[in-house]
């Protein structure tokens, strides 16, 4: 059966019968005594019970007024614990905005060594990527990629990015020289602010003639070169992991230029940043990142 009664009203007797006065719970609830005799008074009508013997100064529960109190007491304990968990749980997470590529390359192997000393935080990653947005400020740490966010006065710079040709150690194996590099296909990522053209130019080979296969995000490009697709033009440090394991390899660094630019900015939240867990978590993220 539902029960048609104003839940401020019971909260309100529970705490004058607790302390049994109205002028006292008129205090702990910043309400006027009079507001606290109305609610009062209200849930009486309601129940259609007289809840308290009022004898001049004297406040005393009756009979149904102590069952009453006796049974929401416990509710309310419950309700209040049940709010403090949330908080507790809200304080004990950390939120992170990044780039899906980010998140995939360098988020997920440094999350294992940081959860292992940290056993009661959770980590809730968004991974997307909306230019020029004010979105990342919701989060306790956003990662934030672009020349968009770069000269905001929230964020800071998270190092340079030096893009080179990357490609498995199978293609590398018939790379001799540039002009080696336009015999496989070239993997493009069309979301990256520095592009083939760029990195062509700076290399004077503009008389490109060949195969594009275009992706919409960076991870699947780099997986396209995992897989021996071609080559891939990525930061050195998102794909460090794959470069440790000999799974990607840079066959023409050596003899060609590479391409240097700042892609990558972080923000930390003005209400999270003093937090001692936000803090060893953007410092594990920029040390991942091998950045300063």
């Amino acid at each position: 059966m539902r029960v048609q009664l104003y839940l401020s009203n019971l909260e309100i007797f529970e705490v004058a019968a607790r302390l049994a006065s109205f002028k006292l719970a008129a205090q702990e609830l910043c309400l006027s005594p009079s507001a606290v005799s109305q609610a009062i008074r209200k849930l009486e009508k309601d129940l259609d019970q007289e809840l308290f013997l009022r004898n001049g100064k004297t406040l005393a529960l009756t009979g149904q007024g102590a069952a009453l109190l006796a049974s929401v007491a416990i509710g309310f304990k419950h309700i209040r614990e049940g709010v403090a968990d949330i908080r507790k749980s809200k304080e004990r997470a950390i939120t992170l905005y990044c780039p899906p590529t980010f998140s995939m390359k360098i988020v997920g192997p440094l999350l294992q060594r940081f959860l292992s000393k940290h056993l009661d935080i959770d980590i809730r990653v968004t991974a997307a990527h909306t230019p020029n947005s004010e979105f990342y400020k919701e989060f306790d740490i956003a990662v934030l990629y672009g020349s968009d966010y770069a000269a905001r006065s929230d964020v800071r710079p998270l190092g340079v990015d030096v893009l080179t040709p990357l490609c498995s150690a199978e293609v590398a194996r018939g790379v001799h020289c540039l002009r080696d590099v336009f015999k496989t296909p070239l993997i493009v990522n069309d979301t990256q602010e520095a592009q083939w053209g760029d990195w062509l130019a700076v290399n004077a080979a503009t008389n490109f003639q060949g195969n594009e296969v275009h992706f919409n995000r960076g991870y699947e490009a780099i997986a396209a070169a995992v897989d021996g697709l071609g080559f891939v033009l990525e930061s050195q440090r998102i794909v460090r992991h794959d470069l440790e394991k000999g799974i990607l390899v840079a066959p023409l660094q050596t003899n060609t230029k590479s391409l240097t630019t700042s892609l990558y900015s972080i923000f930390v939240g003005p209400r999270s940043k003093d937090r001692p867990e936000v803090k060893e978590f953007v410092e594990a993220i920029c040390n991942s990142f091998q950045t300063d």
